[in-house]
């Protein structure tokens, strides 16, 4: 089977979605979304810090820096100097650590930003608002799953702009 661009698999570090890229791509560059990882870290800053507080924000934003900067490395160097105050917080902070452990290879931002991959899903989902909804949902529309395929195949194609094939 012929590759026509690498294929970049976004996620929020489910396993479940990197079994089911595995069992449909070979090669493949697998990205923990950006927003997702940063929602792990401000997790752990209100457990460590408590909600909405100078010391969270200051926390999380800077840990978020270092995520986005140096990858989960780096962060993962952070939570490993941290101690837990209290049991419901050292639970956080395994949870957080195994999050982070897991998809550490996924979570290479500055390697992917370099070579101009995407860090988050935005786009994808803004693809899939505008391709399904806009069509699919309006007021009164009705489909049927094989009308609703073929819609969606036909305007997939058209937005991707490949040149139109006459049939053999």
């Amino acid at each position: 089977m012929a590759v026509l661009r690498p294929v970049v698999v976004l996620g929020d570090g489910a396993p479940w979605i990197w079994n089911l890229a595995a069992d449909h791509f070979g090669a493949r560059t697998e990205i923990v979304d950006f927003y997702h990882a940063s929602a792990h870290v401000w997790a752990l800053a209100t457990a460590l810090h408590g909600p909405e507080t100078p010391t969270t924000r200051h926390w999380a934003r800077a840990q978020t820096g270092n995520l986005y900067e140096r990858g989960a490395d780096a962060l993962l160097e952070e939570l490993g100097r941290l101690r837990a105050a209290t049991p419901e917080v050292a639970e956080s902070l395994r949870r957080e650590r195994d999050y982070f452990r897991t998809n550490a290879a996924r979570m290479n931002y500055p390697a992917y930003r370099a070579q101009g991959l995407p860090i988050g899903s935005g786009p994808v989902e803004s693809a899939g608002k505008h391709l399904v909804q806009h069509r699919l949902k309006r007021p009164g529309a009705r489909w049927s799953q094989a009308g609703a395929m073929a819609v969606l195949t036909l305007r997939t194609y058209l937005a991707s702009n490949r040149p139109l094939v006459p049939a053999a």
